[in-house]
């Protein structure tokens, strides 16, 4: 996108009206046919977004990654269009780096939670089961706002380890449901859980 030596920012904006094209107005669009009832095309013509032939990424609806040294540029553009930056975030590592991090921050993670849940699944008392679940639950949940901040640029593994943790948080509270009524069945379905945590920790760690 930049040079290597370039600094990087991300930028978050956003409407002050609601207006729902700004984003095309800021980045423009191709023509495109459509047709009507009686058959015949109607071609519409494409428009000059104000920040285009920036070089510019786009991660999302309302953020991109930019040039530093562009930011004025962008921000006057942005409230010409009717626009207000939300947030403006330093760049400091590009994809790959971020999930290098990933990978290495989830053993942070991993490690207490397999210990969590054999612990919970060796238990004889019900509210400590259920202590040692909610445990894990609010590790996984912090683990992901972690991921979310690490990550810049919308990565790919970074959104698939925050759906694999909403995945994580709902079987944990499905063992809570099933315990109220077969605790023996949840610490079974505990102990498989733990089982997968350590494949899937060789599979991410390798």
């Amino acid at each position: 996108m930049t040079e290597a030596s370039s600094r990087l920012v991300k930028i978050t904006y956003a409407s002050k009206s609601g207006d729902s094209a700004i984003g095309k107005k800021l980045f423009g669009y191709k023509s495109w046919n459509v047709k009507g009832n009686s058959k015949k095309e109607y071609v519409h013509k494409p428009i000059v977004g104000s920040l285009q032939g920036l070089p510019i990424l786009r991660i999302g609806r309302s953020r991109f990654i930019a040039p530093e040294e562009k930011l004025q540029v962008i921000q006057n553009a942005i409230k010409r269009k009717g626009g207000v930056v939300r947030r403006v975030e330093p760049v400091t590592m590009d994809e790959k780096a971020v999930e290098r991090n990933a990978r290495h921050a989830y053993r942070g993670l991993i490690d207490p939670l397999i210990e969590k849940m054999k612990y919970a699944s060796e238990m004889r008392d019900r509210q400590l089961y259920v202590a040692s679940l909610e445990y894990g639950i609010r590790m996984v949940s912090y683990f992901d706002k972690f991921l979310n901040e690490l990550d810049d640029y919308g990565s790919s593994f970074v959104k698939h380890e925050e759906r694999r943790g909403s995945e994580f948080i709902k079987r944990m509270q499905s063992f809570e449901s099933i315990a109220k009524e077969d605790f023996e069945a949840a610490k079974l379905q505990t102990e498989l859980f733990a089982s997968e945590l350590e494949n899937l920790r060789d599979q991410i760690l390798k």
